[in-house]
């Protein structure tokens, strides 16, 4: 908790990010607490799109007005392909028999793409800081799934077993024991679906 606390504090430590002290606005802390919560929120997918989507949407936008985003070169060139990835799928998608479901799959590629851009941009911004707060958000997040199918499965509470399991596989706060059960043995959520 500690390290959650470093990134809502007023000042970085030097050692710990590698530069001096940096003030945060209020934006920029309500920013943070707002990622926090889009990571933890992965742990939660009954249907799509789930709150997760919907919050990283919000950060795709706020994060770069509020100042918590920088782009390293590297990161610019590594966009540059997943774009051109992303529009020859979006061109590939009117080829397809069955348009609305590629034009689908393919903006969800983009969408994801983005989301990987600025939550990049996010991290490099101030590693430390940054990374130890989607860390413990994601940890929060894994430990939500895996309490849920664990109540689940063994019917610990009246009606768990019906809300947290599927063909009699943990499911735990996923619509799918498919997606339960790697997320729970990798120990995380992850903050795009």
């Amino acid at each position: 908790m500690h390290a959650t606390a470093a990134a809502f504090s007023t000042r970085t430590s030097p050692t710990a990010a590698g530069v001096g002290a940096e003030s945060l606005t209020v934006l920029q802390r309500v920013a943070l607490g707002l990622v926090w919560i889009c990571v933890a929120s992965g742990a939660v997918v009954f249907t799509e799109p789930a709150p997760v989507d919907v919050l990283t949407l919000g950060l795709i936008v706020g994060l770069p007005v509020v100042g918590l985003v920088v782009v390293p070169s590297a990161l610019w060139l590594v966009f540059g392909v997943w774009a051109v990835c992303g529009a020859g799928a979006l061109i590939g998608s009117a080829f397809a028999p069955d348009l609305g479901r590629s034009v689908t799959h393919s903006s969800i590629s983009l969408y994801l793409y983005v989301a990987f851009f600025v939550l990049a941009g996010f991290v490099a911004k101030r590693p430390y800081q940054h990374t130890k707060l989607i860390l413990d958000a994601w940890l929060f997040a894994a430990f939500l799934g895996a309490a849920a199918g664990v109540i689940g499965y063994f019917n610990l509470v009246p009606g768990a077993f019906e809300l947290f399991t599927r063909y009699g596989r943990a499911t735990g706060t996923f619509k799918d024991p498919n997606v339960f059960g790697p997320v729970s043995r990798s120990g995380a959520a992850v903050c795009a679906a």
